[in-house]
């Protein structure tokens, strides 16, 4: 079961012979890959393309996988002098990280973080490994010109295995003036 708030995409990758299944999974995350051949695959999410787990298939089985995922959460602290301007634009992304643990491949995912009304952002549900979050505040272009960054930061985080599942609160974000 993959826990979600809407349907992602999901695929098996065969990895001797390429094979590719695809299946939307339900309102609640569920999804069902029918006869898929026997051997090792690579079950993936197609939105953020992050490799979820290696799965093998075995004749005449069922085969059930429970994918891990975690909800991130963060605040910002504002560097001394600077404050949050109307109409300033902040950005907050989670990539994977190369060598990831369990994330095989050179690939980079990212997931965008969403600001909510007290102030806090919630990021994107990831499965375990190790992500870089980035965070840019940026003021938007006048007269046809280049946006400004005004701060920025980056902060490694590492989402457990175990347990399966939650939220992972961040805490304060802290932000560096940008030079």
């Amino acid at each position: 079961v993959q826990t979600c708030a809407l349907p992602i995409y999901g695929s098996f990758t065969g990895s001797e012979n390429f094979y590719s299944y695809r299946v939307t999974t339900d309102n609640d995350g569920r999804f069902v890959f029918p006869q898929v051949p026997p051997g090792k695959h690579r079950l993936t999410g197609e939105i953020t393309s992050i490799p979820l787990m290696d799965v093998e298939i075995r004749p005449g089985e069922t085969t059930t996988v429970t994918v891990n995922r975690y909800t991130l959460t963060a605040r910002l602290r504002w560097p001394t002098g600077l404050t949050r301007e109307a109409g300033w634009r902040i950005s907050v992304t989670a990539s994977v990280r190369p060598q990831s643990p369990g994330l095989p491949g050179p690939a980079v995912a990212f997931g965008v973080f969403e600001e909510n009304s007290d102030g806090s952002f919630v990021g994107p549900d990831l499965p375990a490994g190790n992500y870089m979050v980035r965070v840019a505040v940026f003021e938007p272009p006048t007269n046809g010109g280049q946006q400004k960054l005004h701060a920025h930061a980056e902060v490694p985080v590492s989402v457990p295995a175990d347990p399966h599942s939650g939220t992972l609160d961040l805490g304060q974000i802290v932000l560096k003036l940008a030079q």
